[in-house]
């Protein structure tokens, strides 16, 4: 499996496509890099393993105050969405989803209901917010540690060698130089995970811009490129077919992934996160099949927005959001229920909210 993804990783070079741009490793785009920082202007941000200018003590005080108040009301949040969920209990159904909804087609026999679809979607905000929440938590601790490393630094200078993980032999200069870069670029060149999702114009900007921007470039390389590089060199000349296959590569690896999570965690096969990501692979080609292929970059839109209001354009726009909203509405239960159904062997943490006996 490995020899194969090494083996199509990159393009063929007769594909005249810039292989740099394409594809670059994981470890340059573990948190997403951006050129927009929050303190270096994009002309002058640097990135790949060069310095990067240190903020002020001011500028890291003033983050880490906006950090904590912005997990505060997202765990303020979470604990209301907790409480929904466990206000409005519901039995799973044993049968996947996915049969549900063939035996609706079938025999007309409903697939969910109004009652437990908000109870899905409640879980769904959980999901998102315990995700975000860690997320917001080490970027605090990175923040009051690079807190403390540029008050020494704005103070002693011009003799790091006195710190004392340097002077206990805890680390060299050179490698306590490459952790405050490090800091630095975590707690403000890097997106957040998650980058307002639902706020997505279409399933491309979702799955790729706004939704865990950590696995973007994993799933790219694992799934994407083998299978598009895959068609290419069995002689399939088509560029709208090639990344039709890699996109569907992509979601199959994210749908295995999943799958060997709910096996691991709760010792069962259902299929129903293989037919969730699979039927969004599907999604996204269909999406621009129809509506075209919309690739702007979010972090620029604020700067190429034309003057005036364009109603027929945005009214537009709000009809396809509420499109593919309704459509991932309807698919959700896929990913819930595998989560829900066992519930009782896993916890979720509240404060407030006794979850232990939901479904009891």
């Amino acid at each position: 499996m490995w020899l194969f993804i090494k083996h199509n990783r990159k393009y063929s070079p007769y594909t005249k496509i810039n292989q740099g741009k394409e594809f670059t490793p994981f470890i340059l785009t573990l948190y997403n890099w951006r050129h927009d920082s929050d303190i270096i202007p994009p002309s002058k941000s640097k990135i790949a393993g060069k310095e990067f200018e240190e903020p002020t003590i001011t500028q890291v005080d003033e983050k880490i105050k906006s950090r904590v108040f912005i997990f505060i009301w997202k765990w303020m949040i979470h604990e209301i969405i907790i409480y929904l969920f466990a206000a409005f209990p519901q039995k799973i159904p044993e049968r996947p989803y996915q049969i549900r909804v063939i035996e609706y087609f079938i025999k007309g026999i409903p697939a969910f209901t109004a009652v437990s679809m908000f109870h899905y979607i409640c879980f769904f905000g959980f999901v998102f917010l315990y995700l975000s929440l860690n997320y917001d938590f080490t970027v605090i601790l990175s923040l009051i540690a690079l807190r403390c490393i540029t008050t020494f630094s704005k103070t002693q200078s011009k003799d790091l060698e006195k710190h004392f993980l340097i002077k206990s032999g805890l680390l060299t200069p050179l490698q306590f130089s490459y952790i405050n870069d490090y800091l630095i670029t975590y707690s403000f060149n890097t997106k957040h995970c998650f980058n307002n999702p639902w706020i997505s114009k279409n399933p491309r900007e979702f799955w790729s811009v706004r939704w865990q921007n950590m696995f973007a470039e994993p799933f790219k390389e694992l799934g994407y490129l083998p299978l598009k590089n895959l068609c290419i060199n069995i002689g399939i000349t088509s560029k709208k077919f090639c990344d039709a296959m890699g996109v569907l590569g992509a979601f199959l690896i994210s749908s295995l992934l999943h799958e060997y999570l709910v096996i691991g965690l709760f010792n069962v096969i259902t299929g129903e996160h293989l037919c969730f990501f699979m039927f969004h692979g599907l999604l996204l080609i269909i999406w621009e099949g129809i509506f075209g292929v919309e690739r702007k970059d979010i972090m620029k839109e604020s700067e190429s927005e034309k003057e005036g209001y364009d109603f027929r354009n945005n009214v537009g726009v709000l009809l396809k959001w509420l499109l593919m909203l309704s459509i991932y509405i309807l698919v959700l239960p896929a990913f819930i229920e595998p989560l829900t159904r066992r519930i009782d062997r896993w916890i979720i943490p509240s404060l407030f909210t006794d979850v232990n006996n939901i479904y009891g």
